[in-house]
């Protein structure tokens, strides 16, 4: 009787280093997701820098396109 407690408690302090295992690979998992969380944040910005360069591009383009008719129209005159 006396070797089936000790072998259950065996069993548990195993089971307990385990989950000290587990344990410390969900801190490790948490981490790195930060670092994929803080990546992404930095593409984002990134992306939304592209977009409003992109906008001003176009909006140039309108506005060169707006003046290059204006001096055509006047041009025909």
């Amino acid at each position: 009787m006396q070797q089936a407690f000790q072998r259950v408690g065996n069993g548990l302090a195993d089971l307990q280093e385990a989950f000290k295992r587990v344990g410390k690979r969900l801190a490790e998992l948490q981490e790195a997701f930060k670092c994929v969380g803080k990546r992404l944040a930095e593409l984002q910005q990134t992306f939304q820098r592209q977009q409003n360069y992109l906008a001003s591009v176009q909006l140039a383009f309108f506005c060169f396109g707006k003046h290059e008719t204006l001096l055509f129209d006047t041009m025909n005159l």
